[in-house]
């Protein structure tokens, strides 16, 4: 049971979250909010009563049957932009839409974690511009470290992966992930010469359509002539997923659309320089310490080179846990309390 803690903050504005979401099934968006429970707990803000000051809760799933003052949390817009609808069927749109809109809708205020979404979301759903707040994620910083590099020859992927120079995909086989780009610039890159394995960790996802079992075996297959260059993983903890980051040579993430891109973040919070699209939120979240490509196959494998042949990794993997170091999930509780005060 989480309780308020009026030491830490003298005159807390108490924070309800939407009791739907306390048991979430696994995935980003549990992720979040269980951390921003935790959060808000540790500066004082947090009230598990039925009688809040204010609620927080998620845009994107209607109505929530709350009562009294209240500030949305959208993650983005993302079927709404030109050019990226055609990466959804019909009836997720419909139904996303429908369901964001009744949820922005019933809000007093509005959060997002970056200004492309924030831009989304306004044009989207003719929002005032001022009563949506840009407030970026954070990420698990002691989880997500450098250290884990050491922790792979005792984990459970020591003789699958160790010694094995390896580029990692975190993410669904949504086409917008744009996996497809990811395999067409490592082909490349083992045509001239690079050890190196693409490592996947994802799967299909059901809400968008198509034959799971083919997209699947179409996005892990081998590439001709190297056997053994493409390993699958799914179902990973977020402990094994740490340590996976923390020995990634590069994380390669060219969507064609993020929200936010947690876990670009967390690979650079373990310190594992990313190769990232100029799409959505990511030029946001890395700045200049990571690579910032039109997702296009010669574009990703010329930043994938040179990452991956550059003489001073230990700088750029410097570089990276130093931006992710600006996000923390405590400076993001403060931020979501002074918007409740504000509110109010």
């Amino acid at each position: 049971m989480y309780r308020v803690k009026f030491l830490k903050n003298r005159n807390p504005v108490r924070i309800g979250i939407d009791p739907r979401l306390t048991d979430l099934p696994p995935g980003g968006n549990a992720r979040v909010w269980k951390q921003m429970f935790r959060a808000l707990d540790g500066i004082g803000a947090l009230d598990t009563s039925a009688r809040p000051d204010i609620w927080f809760y998620g845009a994107h799933g209607g109505k929530p049957d709350l009562v009294g003052p209240s500030v949305a949390v959208a993650y983005e817009a993302g079927w709404t932009v030109s050019g990226n609808r055609e990466n959804y069927p019909q009836n997720f749109i419909d139904a996303i839409d429908r369901g964001t809109r009744e949820g922005l809708a019933h809000a007093d205020a509005v959060i997002t974690g970056a200004h492309s979404a924030k831009k989304e979301i306004a044009d989207a759903y003719q929002l005032n511009w001022d009563s949506i707040h840009v407030i970026p994620f954070g990420v698990d910083l002691e989880l997500f470290r450098p250290e884990r590099r050491d922790e792979i020859e005792t984990s459970e992927f020591s003789g699958l992966l160790k010694d094995r120079p390896f580029v990692l995909f975190v993410n669904s086989f949504a086409p917008r992930k744009n996996l497809g780009i990811v395999r067409s610039a490592m082909e490349q890159l083992l045509h001239e010469g690079f050890p190196h394995c693409l490592v996947l960790v994802g799967k299909a996802v059901g809400h968008l359509g198509g034959e799971l079992e083919a997209i699947e075996e179409q996005a892990t297959r081998q590439f001709q002539g190297f056997p053994d260059r493409v390993i699958w993983l799914k179902d990973i903890s977020d402990m094994q997923l740490a340590i996976l980051m923390a020995n990634a040579d590069v994380l390669c993430a060219p969507s064609q659309h993020e929200g936010f891109g947690f876990t670009v973040l967390e690979a650079m919070a373990a310190g594992t320089p990313v190769v990232v699209s100029n799409k959505g939120s990511l030029p946001e979240l890395v700045g200049e310490a990571g690579r910032v490509v039109e997702p296009t196959v010669n574009e990703v494998a010329t930043a994938l080179r040179a990452i991956l042949g550059d003489p001073q990794p230990q700088r750029l993997r410097t570089n990276v846990r130093r931006q992710a170091q600006t996000f923390s999930w405590e400076a993001t509780a403060r931020r979501w309390q002074q918007v409740a005060k504000e509110t109010l």
